[in-house]
């Protein structure tokens, strides 16, 4: 799962640009992983370069799958977990136990996994946060979290493509009042300012 955990820079530095993150993820997500592992985060990629100017989740879910194989698992598991939140709007667990049964339970989709850890199943969560959470960040993360697995960066991816879809001037103040613009990071020369020149 290691490039879609990693893959939002992909996005953020090519707003609009879908093509941009897939290219990067031929790059550096070949680095780390090949097949579902670097479509995850091409995929992920493609909902951030989507989500500047877009607030509709399903188009962003829809733009994010334009950039990866449609004869992919990691393509399927997409348009079973929409599909799936189709059939149950309104009950989130309804549509993890789909994605347990087919994504944890069936051999076939477990082939490549790494010890139970498998990028199809991390996505789900991801899915199932942004497309249950109804545009509420704080909702997003804790569904994406209950799912469980790695509940560090599934919300974390989920909640960045709904950040960057509502732009930081309409954030909440409690997601940035009380960010430390000035410290810079240990061992760095960067702090907040200064990573955000080099992304622009």
């Amino acid at each position: 799962i290691d490039y879609q955990i990693e893959a939002d820079f992909s996005g953020l530095i090519a707003p609009g640009m879908p093509n941009v993150a897939i290219e990067l993820g031929e790059k550096f997500g070949r680095l780390m992983n090949y097949s579902d592992g670097m479509y995850a985060g091409q995929f992920v990629g493609g909902m951030y370069a989507e989500a500047f100017f877009e607030n509709d989740i399903e188009k962003i879910i829809e733009a994010g799958l334009k950039c990866i194989p449609y004869g992919s698992q990691y393509a399927e598991m997409v348009r079973d977990v929409v599909s799936w939140y189709k059939q149950n709007p309104n009950d989130w667990e309804a549509t993890w136990v789909l994605c347990q049964n087919k994504y944890r339970e069936n051999p076939e989709y477990q082939k490549n996994s790494n010890g139970g850890i498998d990028v199809k199943i991390n996505g789900a969560y991801i899915l199932i946060g942004m497309l249950y959470g109804n545009l509420d960040i704080d909702q997003t993360i804790i569904l994406s979290m209950r799912c469980g697995q790695d509940s560090d960066c599934n919300p974390s991816n989920a909640a960045g493509v709904l950040f960057t879809s509502i732009g930081t001037a309409e954030l909440p103040s409690c997601f940035n009042e009380n960010v430390d613009m000035e410290t810079h990071f240990a061992h760095t020369s960067y702090n907040i300012p200064k990573v955000l020149d080099v992304c622009e």
